[in-house]
């Protein structure tokens, strides 16, 4: 944990010291990117809780998916490690160089990849497929933003042949050409954010309720804490409360981040919608995380521009705002490392990094 938190001071610092100046920012940006691909691109085989299906497909190519791409790099690279290490690479590549092409603030768009709750820099060690794909979507989105179609097309047909859920960013395009007010994006969030909470007090009053039943029964201490542990470890109880957690903090950001002036709206009003868009339908899906959260994954790269850009054309006030959402995601996100081990899953993201030296050195030598 402690290079995760040493990583996120390193970031905020850079945002600190490069400021608005391009300059600082292309520097700083190629600094915390390069840390987090050697991070990311050396990490050893027990990281992230997908490692080891990649490996075995990397041994058997037996083959669960249909994504060409992904097909393809299995017989193209012949060494597990270098294949983990260059998926990190066109990631992080392809991110950084859409964020020097469209923001000042490119720093704060890394920040924003890595404390976002929609956990982009932690997939990146994990569901590595759709990682790589909402980076090449990012690419699209800008290209489209830009005007330049053919290119946008390629680049969405270049993102499904490694997930196929890339494909919803077609209609997503038409978002260009549409304004919504302020009061309707805000009202729709609260509202879908509400109906998902929903869930979450349905399963705290059947708690609740398995309490009241149980505490008349004859059952020991120990009985009624096992059936208390079993319900705790209820798929849709754990799901729905997890999915709180990540949704609340994205329905402050777009509610903080709306482009107010025409300038804002023409440079990302585009990205906003798709960035509203989309968290309407992560709130409305929060009972389901897996599907809720694949489902949105991709379209939600666009934090990335949203929040940097909402910083550059807001006010004094508007940025003092964004900095103080800033810090209360990065205490967010300090819990999210804080709370991986604790509740028993396997560390999506290398906390024993160092003890993985001597597996990455093995796999390249043999």
């Amino acid at each position: 944990m402690a290079l995760y938190i040493l990583l996120l001071l390193i970031t905020v610092l850079g945002c600190i010291y490069s400021g608005n100046n391009k300059k600082r920012e292309i520097i700083c940006s190629a600094i915390i990117i390069s840390i987090l691909l050697i991070l990311c691109g050396l990490r050893g085989i027990n990281c992230g809780t997908d490692n080891i299906n990649y490996l075995r497909i990397f041994t058997t190519h037996d083959f669960e998916s249909f994504e060409y791409g992904f097909i393809a790099s299995y017989f193209l690279i012949p060494n597990f490690q270098l294949w983990l290490f260059l998926y990190a690479a066109f990631t992080y590549m392809i991110l950084f160089f859409q964020l020097k092409k469209e923001t000042t603030y490119m720093c704060l768009g890394i920040l924003i990849y890595m404390i976002s709750t929609t956990k982009f820099f932690p997939e990146s060690f994990n569901i590595i497929r759709q990682a790589l794909a909402a980076s090449i979507m990012l690419w699209a989105f800008i290209s489209w933003k830009n005007s330049k179609k053919l290119e946008t097309f390629i680049a969405i047909a270049i993102a499904t042949l490694f997930h196929t859920s890339s494909i919803i960013a077609l209609p997503f395009l038409l978002l260009k050409y549409i304004r919504l007010p302020y009061w309707l994006c805000v009202t729709a969030v609260i509202i879908t954010v509400g109906l998902g909470m929903t869930h979450i007090i349905n399963d705290t009053l059947q708690l609740f309720a398995l309490g009241i039943t149980e505490f008349n029964s004859s059952d020991s201490t120990a009985e009624l804490a096992a059936k208390y542990a079993s319900y705790g470890n209820d798929t849709s109880f754990l799901n729905a409360n997890a999915m709180l957690l990540n949704t609340v903090p994205i329905t402050g950001m777009a509610i903080l981040t709306y482009p107010f002036s025409k300038d804002a709206k023409n440079v990302y009003g585009f990205y906003y919608l798709i960035f509203i868009l989309a968290t309407i339908i992560g709130n409305i899906f929060i009972p389901a995380m897996v599907y809720g959260f694949r489902l949105v994954f991709s379209l939600q790269i666009v934090q990335v521009l949203v929040l940097p850009l909402a910083y550059q054309y807001y006010n004094k006030l508007g940025r003092q705002l964004i900095t103080c959402y800033l810090i209360l995601l990065s205490i967010v996100y300090l819990y999210y490392l804080h709370l991986l081990p604790i509740v028993g899953i396997r560390s999506i993201i290398p906390y024993k990094f160092i003890d993985d030296i001597q597996f990455v050195l093995d796999s390249f030598i043999n």
